[in-house]
């Protein structure tokens, strides 16, 4: 920067120089045309060079401001600065000096020669601009390119939609360590990538593969060769949420951030294939990183895959990385063995040089270096009782560091055990030692983490502690700090980020059984006491950002409304049930619980959140809420003191239908017991069968039907629980709905909702969902039976036994087009979404029928077409942000879009549709185009 700016000096200084010569010379020629030829040339020079001087100037003040450098070699350029100024200084000192001649001073054949450096040092400085020109331009391309590239990651990281931390931080391991790994032949071979693209370095709990995983990553950062690192550590704590789709869209954030610009741009065209708007889902996330590795090369490191819930989905998850060099550090357990059998394994062991770093980094780290100093030997005593475990060696330094004197740590090291089990023994007796505050909050803070339904956040941590039996506020006096939370359990929990966890895998599994669900009863009271605190008795709120806002000033809210009854579920906890009556008699309080319970933070989208948020039922009773919290003992309280057993709330939702809904198995027997009705049909026309049958819930299918429930009933659509079923492939329901309609006596009492039973409204709605034309299929041919002929009675039993058969492909039923679900509001869309998705397709997509893994993409985009039919806008936008298919492959027959938009007057639907890229040239049965469609229908706004 010093160069440049000595060169803009130097250059400014010439322009000076120039101007005065300019001036001097034309004080003896007042007119060019007077002069002759060489004055001419002469005149015509000096005023060319100023002009090109001033120009350099100019261009050099630019290069400075934006802090590029020159195009050519500075100490070159200095040179010529120098021999121009010294030229310059010569022309104005004779254009001065007396002479005889009154009009010119200056001798032609002088001048002549000054003509030829004037035009030397013009074309040098000419020559310059235009490099300096060529210079900023590119140096412009370059930052244009820059943003562009910055830009296009920006957009790439929105269409992923909102980042969840779900990999465990990455180890920071200490200066020096790791060479065990890093000079190992094995693992230059790897990074060589000499035909060793998968690394499996496995080992047993606690010799420190986390933190060769992390020495790793920083040795491959520090190559030369600069290929991008990606890295993703598993943890056990947090076990539920690392899916397949979970790690591939933490790896894929990476590649955008890391990739080249090439990379980055192969990922815009892979999205702007897929429709710029239409949300990311699976297969795209694996697509994309295919795509990725495809074109460059990456390293990857993955750690702690056995802590997986399903480790033998890491299989799954390699798949996109062919490409890349794959590098995995996890124990050697029966799944990751045959999940890996074709890697290239290498044991790995606590290194005795790692550990002796860690120990004295410790002790410096407590200012007990000197100690080491004095007494070398306890280093090598501490090494020699960890016996190559790397936990051992970190809970015995934990424990000696708190010790004063040397003679007691020789002590503590006679007596730490060698194993872990005795030594986690030993951390929790140090612990029990601390003042009965201290252990007692160790201990409910370590049951807690490790009987969680999922890893807390510090604040939430801190909020469940901070309840008190008998107060209805949180007392900020009373919050516990994470330091103090880390101090009191002895250095067997840490933070990771803001999330609170077991130090190590093994801790968590040991502290699980040891406390064997002691602490559900303390989460479960925690839980009540915080939802029955003053400040909810506001009851709900109204606005998202209201929501928002409770949220973040109540942490704890969101976790003790989703989850209090799961916990009160493991225990024995009779004296819960004083919060219990609380909660539930409270409108305000039980209504917040609620809408906090289903309250959908993790959607992205503010509108569609906002429309969930706004259907969201209300007006539950107590008995409506005992009911789907499955509390039977309350249930049956309540409906004897006098409750409504047959109430509705805004959806026409009984208590029954809330328990069914909710998987509450002990609330429907209670409430049957009491002779609720079984039948009761909601807003939408469904009877609580409707629910059970969705859930795939079949032992509540079953005691429904033994209790008079009515497998035939119709919704205001006309679909009856079989075909929710089957739609939803829910085979043992579709099996057992099969078998008690065979099994049915002939003279059967059982009567159908008809169309005559039904409101104007529900039946306008009916008629208007069977504007197809198509010939009847399974569920017409079971309903025929209900006539009372026995003309099908043999066709019921055929279609049994198909069902029993393992070859039955419901598929094919699918495929019929008499499987769309219709669709209401956006709130009872999101239950169908999430219970059908992401609770029980699974199963069925790789269990017996081996249907193909896009079923569940099919089943929202049917949902989708229904909800254009249906008129449900909300509900439309909602399945297009969830993954439905706007535009359908080739041969797909249940998803024509576009073309269900036209029949609808409002123009919304198409714009929406348009928004995600829906294709024009779809078709209707009718092989109509949408803008032929519009044209027919004469809805000039669609056509426009």
């Amino acid at each position: 920067m010093a160069e440049v700016v000595g060169l803009v000096t130097g250059i400014a200084s010439l322009v000076t120089m120039a101007m005065r010569i300019t001036e001097l010379s034309y004080s003896y020629v007042a007119d060019i045309r007077s002069a002759h030829s060489t004055q001419k040339q002469y005149l015509r020079e000096i005023s060319a060079l100023t002009e090109v001087l001033l120009r350099s100037e100019e261009a050099s003040q630019n290069l400075e401001k934006e802090t590029l450098g020159f195009s050519r070699p500075t100490d070159l350029f200095k040179s010529i600065v120098s021999e121009c100024a010294q030229r310059l200084d010569k022309l104005f000192s004779e254009l001065r000096k007396p002479s005889p001649s009154m009009i010119w001073p200056i001798q032609e054949t002088v001048l002549k020669k000054h003509v030829e450096d004037l035009r030397r040092f013009r074309s040098i400085f000419a020559d310059f601009l235009s490099a300096q020109s060529l210079a900023v331009v590119t140096a412009t391309h370059q930052n244009i390119t820059r943003l562009a590239n910055h830009q296009d990651q920006a957009d790439l990281l929105q269409w992923l939609g909102n980042p969840k931390d779900t990999s465990r931080s990455v180890p920071n391991p200490l200066p020096g360590t790791g060479a065990c790994l890093v000079d190992s032949a094995l693992y230059k071979q790897w990074t060589a990538r000499s035909n060793l693209p998968l690394l499996w370095c496995y080992g047993p709990p606690g010799v420190g593969k986390s933190m060769l995983a992390a020495v790793a990553i920083q040795h491959l950062r520090a190559r030369a060769d600069s290929i991008p690192v990606l890295h993703y550590f598993f943890d056990f704590g947090n076990r539920k949420e690392h899916t397949k789709e979970a790690v591939w869209k933490d790896l894929l954030r990476q590649v955008i951030a890391k990739g080249s610009p090439s990379t980055v741009q192969k990922l815009v065209n892979f999205r702007k294939k897929l429709g710029i708007r239409r949300p990311v889902s699976s297969k795209d996330f694996s697509d994309a990183l295919k795509i990725a590795c495809a074109g460059q090369q990456f390293f990857l490191v993955l750690d702690g895959s056995d802590e997986m819930e399903n480790p033998r989905e890491l299989k799954t998850i390699l798949v996109p990385f062919n490409n890349a060099s794959v590098l995995v550090t996890s124990r050697d357990t029966p799944e990751i063995h045959s999940t890996l059998n074709k890697a290239t394994a290498m044991e790995v062991q606590a290194d005795a040089s790692d550990m002796r770093v860690y120990v004295t980094s410790r002790f410096e780290e407590c200012e007990l270096d000197d100690l080491i100093e004095r007494h070398p030997e306890l280093e090598k005593e501490i090494l020699e009782k960890s016996q190559g475990i790397f936990l051992l060696v970190r809970l015995l330094v934990d424990q000696l560091v708190d010790l004063s004197t040397v003679k007691e740590m020789r002590k503590a090291l006679q007596v730490f055990p060698t194993h872990l089990d005795q030594a986690f023994e030993s951390s929790l007796q140090r612990i029990n030692s601390q003042s009965k505050s201290r252990s007692v909050l160790a201990h409910r803070v370590m049951g807690w983490i490790v009987s969680v339904e999922r890893k807390l956040q510090i604040s939430e941590l801190a909020h469940g502690l901070a309840t008190e039996e008998g107060v209805d506020v949180i007392d900020e006096e009373n919050l516990v700090s994470s330091k103090t939370i880390l101090k009191v359990c002895g250095g067997l929990v840490v933070l990771q980020g803001s999330a609170v966890s077991m130090v190590h895998t093994t801790v968590h599994t040991w502290l699980r059984s040891r406390y064997d669900g002691l602490y559900h009863e303390d989460l479960a009271e925690s839980c009540l006491r915080y939802l029955t605190m003053r400040s909810f008795s506001s009851g709900v709120v109204q606005t998202l950002d209201e929501m928002d806002t409770r949220l973040r000033v109540f942490p704890f809210f969101s976790y003790a409304a989703q989850h209090w009854r799961s916990h009160l579920a493991k225990t024995e906890d009779a004296n819960a049930f004083q919060s219990i009556d609380r909660l539930l008699d409270d409108s305000a309080l039980r209504s917040a619980a609620f809408q906090g319970a289903h309250y959908k933070s993790s959607v992205k989208c503010p509108v569609i959140r906002g429309a969930a948020f706004e259907t969201m039922p209300q007006g539950q009773s107590a008995l409506h809420l005992a009911s789907y919290w499955n509390l039977p003992v309350k249930v049956e309280r309540l409906i004897l003191d006098g409750e409504e057993k047959d109430a509705t709330d805004t959806q026409m939702w009984t208590p029954l239908h809330w328990a069914c809904f909710a998987y509450s198995q002990e609330a429907v027997e209670a409430l049957v017991s009491l002779r609720v009705d079984t039948n009761v049909k909601d807003s939408v026309g469904w009877t609580p069968l409707f629910w059970a049958a969705l859930n795939g819930d079949t032992r509540m299918v079953r005691f429904l039907l033994q209790h008079g429930a009515i497998h035939i009933e119709r919704d205001i659509h006309g679909w009856t629980p079989l075909r929710w079923a089957v739609a939803s492939l829910q085979i043992d329901v579709v099996k057992t709905l099969l078998e008690y309609h065979s099994n049915m006596p002939s003279n059967s009492s059982i009567t159908l909702s008809t169309i005559k039973h039904l409101s104007f409204e529900e039946t306008r709605v009916y008629i208007a969902s069977y504007y197809q034309n198509i010939k009847r299929d399974l569920i017409d041919e079971l309903e025929s039976t209900l006539t009372g002929s026995d003309e099908y009675a043999d066709e019921y039993h055929d279609l049994h036994a198909i069902f029993q058969e393992k070859t039955f492909d419901v598929k094919a039923l699918l495929r019929s087009g008499r499987f769309d679900p219709p669709v209401s509001d956006a709130w009872r869309t999101w239950q169908k979404i999430h219970r059908l998705f992401w609770a029980k397709l699974y199963r069925y997509i790789n269990t017996e029928f081996d249907t193909d893994r896009e079923t569940a993409k099919s089943w929202k985009s049917r949902m989708l077409q229904s909800a254009i039919r249906n008129g449900k806008l909300p509900a439309v936008r909602l399945l297009l942000e969830a993954g439905a298919e706007v535009n359908p492959k080739a041969g797909q027959q249940e998803a024509r879009q576009t073309p269900a938009a036209t029949f609808k007057k409002d123009v919304h639907f198409a714009e929406m549709l348009t928004t995600y890229e829906s294709h024009m040239e779809a078709r209707t049965h009718a092989k109509n185009t949408p803008l032929k469609q519009e044209i027919a229908t004469r809805f000039e706004d669609g056509t426009r």
